[in-house]
């Protein structure tokens, strides 16, 4: 598995915003804000799909963040 970019996401609007609402969720959980659910890599549950079970390193905040202005806003 790359880090290149692979095939083109055709999403609607709708399923733009989950997304993006998903991952502002999974980076609060990573950041361990209070009140949402803490993420690691290791945690059995959403760091599992985060790291595809340990495959690859997760995204952390910042890259997340990075997604999201550079990809996800245009789409």
């Amino acid at each position: 598995m790359t880090d290149e970019p692979s095939n083109r996401l055709h999403i609607t609007e709708r399923q733009r915003d989950a997304i993006w609402a998903g991952l502002r969720l999974l980076q609060h959980g990573l950041e361990k804000t209070p009140g949402f659910h803490p993420v690691s890599p290791d945690d059995g549950d959403l760091g599992e799909i985060l790291t595809n079970s340990g495959a690859h390193q997760g995204m952390i905040s910042e890259e997340i963040e990075d997604f999201i202005d550079n990809v996800l806003s245009y789409v």
